[in-house]
C-alpha cells in the first residue's frame, strides 16, 4: 500500500494535506467511465469526507493520521507521512498487485460497490502503474428486494431461499424459470406470490403443450389408449380440450 501510494504522489496524482494523502480524481481521464458518473456527481454516495482544502471534494483518502482510537487499538502504521492507516480502496488495489500483478482479468462484487469503491480502485491502480488495465472483466451482482423494494438480509429476517422454497411447495422448475427471468430483466425488484404464480402458469402452460402434443402423436400412430390417458392427465390438471375439424387441439382452463 505505501508503495502505491508513493506511487501517485510522485506521479502527481495524490498530494499530502496536512497529514493525510489524498487521490487527486480530476488526475484521471477516465474517472467515472465505470459507474458513467461525471466529476459534478462524486459527492452524491461517495462517503468520501469533505474537506475544504481538497482539490476537488471528491478526492479520496489513500492514507490518513492515526486517531487517538486507532493508537489505542494497535491499528496503524508508520509512513512517510506520519502513524497512520490506509484508506479502504488502496487496501483492495494492493492485494490484487501482490498476488494478481498489476492487470488481472475478472473482478467481481456487490452493484453497490460499483461507485466509488471499484471506481477508485481502477483510477489509483491505473495511475500507480501506468499501461496497466487492472481488471479487464467487470462482474457486479443485483440485490434480491421483497415487500415493495426492501433488501433481502438475513439481519432483517427476510430472506428466502431456494430450500425454503421448495419446502412451500415451489415446484424446481418454476424457481428456475424466476432466476433466469431476472437474469433477462435485471435484479430482483421485488418477489411477490404474484411473480411465482405468473411463472407458475408459464410453466403450467409449457407442460399444457407438450401433453398435447404426446397426445396427438399417439393417435397419429394409432394408439389411442395412451391418448386416452393424456385426456385424463390433463383433465386431472383442470384443463379441458377440444379436437377441432381442422385437426388442432385447443385447451381451456377448466371452472
Amino acid at each position: 500500500m505505501l508503495h502505491i501510494i508513493d506511487r501517485l504522489i510522485k506521479a502527481g496524482h495524490a498530494y499530502v494535506l496536512g497529514g493525510t494523502v489524498y487521490f487527486s480524481i480530476e488526475s484521471y481521464k477516465h474517472y467515472g467511465a465505470l459507474s458513467g458518473r461525471k466529476l459534478g456527481d462524486m459527492i452524491s454516495g461517495s462517503r468520501v469526507e469533505v474537506v475544504a482544502e481538497k482539490l476537488h471534494p471528491g478526492d479520496f483518502v489513500l492514507w490518513k493520521p492515526a486517531t487517538d482510537l486507532d493508537m489505542k487499538l494497535g491499528a496503524c502504521w508508520p509512513s512517510p507521512w506520519g502513524v497512520g492507516r490506509p484508506g479502504w480502496h488502496v487496501e483492495c488495489s494492493a492485494m490484487s498487485y501482490r498476488y494478481l500483478g498489476e492487470s488481472f482479468d475478472i473482478h467481481g462484487g456487490g452493484a453497490d460497490l460499483m461507485f466509488p469503491h471499484h471506481e477508485n480502485e481502477i483510477s489509483q491502480s491505473c495511475c500507480a502503474f501506468p499501461g496497466s488495465e487492472y481488471a479487464r472483466y467487470w462482474v457486479h451482482n443485483g440485490f434480491l428486494t421483497v415487500n415493495g423494494g426492501e433488501k433481502m438480509s438475513k439481519s432483517l429476517g427476510n430472506v428466502i431461499t431456494v430450500r425454503g422454497l421448495l419446502g412451500n411447495g415451489v415446484d424446481g422448475e418454476v424457481i428456475r424459470v424466476l432466476n433466469k427471468s431476472a437474469m433477462l430483466m435485471g435484479m430482483f425488484r421485488n418477489f411477490p406470490e404474484r411473480k411465482l404464480s405468473n411463472i407458475r402458469s408459464l410453466v403450467d402452460e409449457d407442460e399444457i403443450n407438450r401433453l398435447i402434443e404426446k397426445r396427438a402423436e399417439a393417435k397419429g400412430r394409432g394408439d389411442f389408449e395412451l391418448a386416452d390417458e393424456i385426456r385424463k392427465s390433463l383433465s386431472d390438471m383442470g384443463i379441458g380440450i377440444s379436437d377441432g375439424k381442422d385437426g388442432a387441439t385447443r385447451w381451456h382452463r377448466k371452472n
